[in-house]
């Protein structure tokens, strides 16, 4: 049996994520069969055009993605451990055609776990234009500790901190970080590649620290740094 053709006009991709500069949540409501998010305006529901907001949502993603389209998808082959032609052509396209992928995939499967990760689109809807961002970043820390079973270690840092501190002593730096078990070690074009892919997520707003697992030396830094 033929697959039935979306309708992107009838689809809102973001439901659920979208909110005023206020922090007012948008309703999906569907005018004529086209969906718009009804986002409140002072006391009334301002009805903007889902695809709309979709398409700059999904337009700001691919922009970021394809500003570093080589070293994502070097990341992403080294993290699946394939190499040969195929692979890479299907990865490249992956990331080439973002907007289309998502746009033809049931958003039930990834909304999800954008809300759980606190990723918000916030409209400006006095003429300002759309963008998104990250509203709820200590939320999106916790989950990512959840997931991580670092919550005995979040408990023991903060008792140790809090005896150090009332003790009488103050501490220049205190925070939690991230140690891999395992070093791996790069060299050349591989290592300038990872090197540019972390420069690049680093300078991401949305981005506080970058984590990896790549044995760093002295002449590395030199050279790429």
């Amino acid at each position: 049996m033929p697959e039935q053709a979306i309708d992107i006009n009838s689809r809102a991709l973001f439901e659920g994520l979208v909110y005023n500069e206020e922090g007012q949540p948008a309703q999906v409501v569907t005018i004529g069969g086209v969906a718009h998010y009804a986002i409140p305006d002072d006391g009334f529901l301002r009805h903007v055009e889902a695809r709309g907001i979709d398409d700059a949502v999904l337009d700001a993603l691919q922009e970021q993605v394809s500003g570093m389209q080589d070293e994502l998808v070097t990341a992403i082959l080294k993290m699946l451990q394939q190499d040969d032609i195929f692979t890479k052509a299907a990865v490249e396209a992956s990331v080439r055609n973002l907007k289309s992928n998502v746009r033809s995939s049931d958003s039930r499967e990834w909304l999800p776990w954008l809300r759980l990760l606190g990723f918000r689109v916030v409209v400006d809807i006095h003429g300002q234009g759309e963008h998104l961002s990250l509203m709820q970043v200590r939320r999106h820390i916790d989950f990512l500790d959840r997931y991580g079973r670092l919550g005995p270690e979040r408990e023991a840092f903060a008792g140790v901190s809090n005896a150090l501190s009332e003790a009488g002593f103050t501490a220049s730096t205190a925070e939690l970080t991230m140690k891999p078990n395992l070093l791996v070690a790069l060299e050349g074009d591989d290592a300038g590649a990872i090197f540019n892919l972390v420069e690049q997520l680093d300078e991401l707003d949305d981005v506080s620290n970058v984590y990896h697992n790549l044995d760093v030396t002295d002449e590395m830094v030199a050279q790429f740094a």
